[in-house]
């Protein structure tokens, strides 16, 4: 339901040979990945960047995707496959790639106060119907996965709100320039 701060993680990705000629690059993907949220390149900040600077020139800064130009973010394109023994590859075009990606959190006390609220009130949502018979437990079920819809938006919120990123929107008028 979102893409909570206590279960996202950034790596290098080790490089893999690959032997498709519609990718440059293949990468093994980690063990522990859920969700794959971006490839970027290793010099950039975060995955809103529209402008890098290389090691080599601190000076200049690098145009490269992803562009956001009208308000809109478009990643660098990717694709994650299962290889014939199971293990899965992603593939791209970037160098040097670092994936930003979801892992399974199995310590509770990483979670966020509002986030186990949350959780507690779906939950409450699931074991209503079972515990309360008839349209008592029905009711009960709906009251409480109402209850958590409220507060999955305000965890949601207060989750975000700990991310400072500044995306740098480009017109499309002046994004040829």
């Amino acid at each position: 339901m979102h893409f909570w701060n206590f279960s996202v993680r950034r790596v290098v990705l080790p490089l893999l040979t690959t032997v498709w000629d519609q990718w440059k690059y293949a990468y093994a993907v980690p063990g522990n990945s859920i969700n794959f949220i971006s490839v970027m390149p290793s010099d950039v900040i975060d995955d809103y960047s529209t402008r890098f600077v290389p090691t080599d020139s601190p000076s200049f800064g690098h145009n490269y995707s992803p562009v956001i130009a009208g308000g809109r973010y478009s990643p660098q394109p990717y694709t994650v496959e299962t290889q014939a023994d199971g293990s899965q590859v992603l593939l791209t075009n970037q160098e040097n790639a670092i994936l930003r990606y979801t892992v399974h959190v199995t310590d509770t006390t990483l979670f966020s106060p509002l986030f186990t609220l949350t959780l507690s009130w779906h939950l409450a949502s699931m074991l209503a119907g079972p515990i309360i018979k008839g349209s008592e437990g029905a009711a009960e079920a709906k009251r409480c996965t109402q209850m958590m819809a409220g507060y999955l938006a305000e965890a949601q919120s207060s989750d975000a709100n700990q991310r400072s990123i500044k995306p740098e929107h480009i017109v499309p008028w002046t994004a040829g320039r």
